[in-house]
């Protein structure tokens, strides 16, 4: 049987198409709309996200101070004695200024 040479295009097309659907993977087009689809859903995550870890940053703090004032109160039972947790730069003494911001650390 002999092939028309009109068809031949045709044919060597329709190989290709089939090799094509044999093969395992993404399209450009797939690839494109899967990261377009991404960055939307890190846009609209981004600012819940931050509010996230702000929240947990000022519940950590919170909690740091709970522990430091019973751990005070402990020690004061403990002593029989007043305790005082006062504002401390370097971990050893306490500041002598009142301004000085307990956030910079305490003892």
């Amino acid at each position: 049987m002999t092939v028309c040479p009109n068809l031949r295009p045709n044919l060597d097309r329709d190989r290709k198409i089939r090799r094509m659907k044999n093969f395992r993977g993404f399209t450009l087009i797939e690839l494109l709309v899967v990261i377009a689809m991404v960055s939307i859903v890190l846009m609209i995550a981004t600012p819940s996200f931050k509010q996230t870890l702000l929240s947990s940053e000022i519940r950590s703090a919170t909690n740091d101070w709970i522990v430091a004032t019973q751990t005070a109160r402990a020690e004061a039972v403990r002593r029989r004695e007043q305790v005082t947790i006062c504002p401390s730069s370097n971990g050893s003494t306490c500041a002598t200024s009142n301004t000085a911001a307990l956030e910079v650390g305490w003892i």
